[in-house]
C-alpha cells in the first residue's frame, strides 16, 4: 500500500506542476487532483 500512496503523491505533484505551467489545463488538473486527493484519503482509511 505504501507504493500506491507514493504513486498517488507523484501524480498529485505532477498535476500541480501542470496546473502551474499550463493555464488552459487548470480546470482538468484541478478536478483530477481533487479526485486523487479523495482516492488517497480513501486508501489511507482502508489501510489504517
Amino acid at each position: 500500500m505504501t507504493i500506491v500512496a507514493t504513486i498517488i503523491l507523484t501524480i498529485l505533484i505532477y498535476l500541480i506542476f501542470v496546473y502551474i505551467t499550463h493555464p488552459k489545463i487548470r480546470l482538468l488538473a484541478g478536478s483530477l487532483a481533487f479526485l486523487g486527493l479523495i482516492a488517497s484519503v480513501l486508501i489511507m482509511m482502508i489501510h489504517f
